[in-house]
């Protein structure tokens, strides 16, 4: 038996299965070691997990998630496995490896993130070939919702929104500078805060103002993460993520704009990370 979790910074989402069917599955909240501690994990496990799996059919345990890209990070997660688990078949990897296997299985394939961050890489079948750096939400993540997030803010506070947006954005969020500054720089998780904002934009891309946030944050993407790869002209490039999946039909644009055509966007990988997963036991 299978257990799988695939988690962002927002939620995680876990199934139990075995090589040809689900058994059961849940969501709990995103378990970035950067912000969660193993304890954490234990407990997240015993309370919200472990109720709904046989973990004495547990046989192997494979956890994608975003910030497990260091060893440090991943024993992080192992740890808190560890806690409540007498199992040591336990992979971990990160979130890229998570989008490029729910993308391409077996293909090469430029695989990326779109979500409350953002990642790309180059993905040659089996493991990632090259990546570009990953600087987060404070000094990259071009084209995520914690982006996106951003540039509306900042186009509200340095008044560049036109009016009736501003009004509606005041309306929807209550919003005022000492919130937002107290939310960004003294709470946790802001990169999830600014990527509440992400809705809004989507209500209102009528709005040609609001349609080039979106659109300029996508190219950004593009010209920091895709275009620095090298041949990624000759790639067939896919997409993970919330932000790739509500935003679509400009993503698509944007792409053929730079001569690439996006072969599959799927919101969230986890179906597509256990077929990879079940097909390899079999």
């Amino acid at each position: 038996m299978i257990l799988l979790a695939e988690s962002g910074s927002t939620k995680t989402e876990w199934i139990f299965a075995d090589k040809n069917s689900i058994i059961a599955r849940c969501n709990t909240k995103g378990l970035n070691p950067y912000f969660v501690s193993s304890d954490d994990i234990s407990t997240i496990l015993q309370n919200e997990v472990l109720p709904i799996i046989d973990s004495n059919a547990l046989t192997q345990i494979f956890f994608y998630g975003a910030g497990c890209s260091t060893l440090v990070n991943k024993n992080v997660i192992v740890s808190g496995f560890s806690k409540v688990f007498k199992l040591s078949n336990i992979e971990v990897d990160h979130d890229l490896m998570a989008a490029a296997r729910a993308l391409f299985h077996a293909s090469k394939g430029i695989a990326c993130i779109l979500g409350t961050g953002s990642n790309t890489c180059i993905y040659d079948g089996s493991s990632i070939a090259h990546k570009t750096n990953s600087l987060g939400y404070i000094l990259g993540d071009e084209g995520s919702g914690s982006y996106l997030g951003k540039q509306l803010l900042s186009a509200y506070f340095n008044k560049e929104l036109p009016p009736s947006i501003a009004a509606s954005l005041e309306k929807e969020y209550s919003i005022s500078l000492e919130k937002v500054l107290e939310t960004v720089y003294k709470k946790p998780f802001p990169n999830k805060y600014l990527a509440s904002f992400s809705p809004f934009l989507k209500q209102n891309l009528d709005n040609k103002f609001i349609y080039n946030i979106v659109k300029k944050s996508f190219v950004d993407f593009f010209e920091k993460m895709i275009l620095k790869l090298p041949n990624f002209e000759k790639h067939p490039i896919g997409f993970v993520g919330s932000i790739a999946y509500e935003y679509e039909n400009i993503l698509s644009e944007i792409s053929k704009d730079f001569g690439m055509e996006i072969t599959s966007i799927i919101k969230n990988p986890a179906d597509e990370l256990l077929k990879y997963h079940q097909h390899k036991c079999r």
